[in-house]
């Protein structure tokens, strides 16, 4: 186990100290690939490419189990935010299977995959039964929040600004961080050239790794109150 840390660590796993060589030589999905999941496969070291012959095989939704799997997951995907985020994650025989209900939670077992390998192997067995209990885990990238001033923002201009985030949404991914507290409190429509732009961009970007980014604003009472006029 020193050759692996998962963060965040699973709820329920069991893993081998001995490692072998793997190589995944595809994705074989039953059930509904999505954008995101093909993202999450990109962000493997080397390319893994949907293959009916692939030797890592994702399960997504509850009627595509085999019945194995149903029987072996039915008290983890009875956990509260089990359905939405949680997954079943195991060496079997010379594949790697995946079971999610949805694919948030295939993405999250991808996250948990990556991790697990060291140098080109794997553990020889791992069986994991991983779900949150927290629905929403968030991070803050504001300095100050009523001023909406952004931590990751350097003066290199938008597309630096965006490739610079879309790297910290795919860290966020990695680590099952899935809310951000980004922008907000003001109401201007256009606070900059470009601005509504980047931030439907960057939404569209947010969305596909299943992450929130949060904005905020005050209403018209505030500072008001107690005033007395």
């Amino acid at each position: 186990m020193n050759k692996i840390n998962l963060i965040p660590t699973p709820a329920d796993y069991t893993c081998s100290e001995n490692f072998i060589n793997f190589e995944i030589t595809g994705a074989r999905v039953i059930g509904k690939a999505e954008e995101g999941l093909t993202h999450a496969l990109s962000l493997f070291d080397k390319d893994i490419e949907f293959s009916d012959s692939g030797n890592l095989v994702i399960y997504i939704g509850f009627e595509n189990f085999p019945e194995d799997i149903k029987a072996e997951t039915e008290e983890l995907f009875g956990k509260r935010f089990a359905k939405e985020q949680g997954y079943y994650l195991a060496k079997k025989s010379e594949n790697i299977v995946i079971a999610a209900y949805d694919e948030n939670g295939a993405m999250y077992a991808l996250m948990t995959l990556i991790q697990m390998f060291y140098e080109n192997t794997l553990p020889e067995s791992f069986e994991i039964k991983d779900s949150p209990d927290f629905r929403i885990r968030a991070n803050k990238w504001l300095l100050w929040t009523e001023a909406g001033m952004w931590s990751y923002d350097r003066g290199d201009g938008i597309e630096k600004y965006k490739e610079r985030i879309i790297r910290k949404l795919d860290m966020c991914l990695k680590y099952k961080i899935n809310e951000i507290v980004f922008d907000g409190f003001c109401f201007q429509s256009e606070r900059f050239p470009g601005y509504n732009g980047l931030m439907k961009a960057l939404n569209r970007e947010a969305r596909k790794r299943k992450i929130h980014l949060m904005s905020s604003g005050y209403g018209m009472g505030y500072g008001l109150s107690g005033r007395g006029d």
